[in-house]
């Protein structure tokens, strides 16, 4: 029998909460979402004044770490290298980004296990002090407690 590992709530609230926390009070507000090894939503916050459309790009996020074992932002690039897009892998275009802020979450023997999703730090306009990208990789480091 196949036995796989995922996170679970406790886990996700780490992960998002970290996040949240390493938000510089004032800048922009972030959603977060996380999910299981598999994509499926565990845990989602979003700050007073998020836009909506964080929402969704949060959750697509996540889902893209977790079913690519990647971070989100490192996606395009390998999708170029191999002359590809995401349809011919079969995947779901309205859920699957390249979008940097997914992360995914890793055991200490480097096994995804879960995955995070930040949205709202778009960075271009110079207010934002801290990026979507490095907002998830903390959320993902608090996950195991690592």
């Amino acid at each position: 029998m196949l036995e796989m590992k995922t996170i679970g709530l406790e886990e996700a609230k780490a992960a998002a909460d970290a996040a949240i926390k390493a938000n510089p009070l004032g800048e922009r507000p972030i959603a977060v979402a996380v999910v299981s090894l598999t994509g499926e939503l565990i845990y989602f916050i979003r700050q007073n004044g998020a836009a909506t459309v964080e929402t969704r790009g949060a959750i697509n996020k996540a889902y893209t770490a977790a079913i690519w074992k990647s971070f989100t932002g490192d996606l395009l690039e390998m999708l170029k290298r191999r002359g590809r897009d995401f349809a011919w892998y079969g995947g779901d275009p309205q859920r699957e980004t390249v979008l940097p802020g997914g992360a995914p979450i890793k055991t200490a023997d480097g096994i995804v296990v879960g995955a995070i999703g930040v949205s709202g730090k778009r960075g271009e306009d110079g207010k934002d002090t801290i990026k979507d990208t490095e907002l998830a990789a903390i959320g993902a480091k608090a996950a195991l407690g690592c």
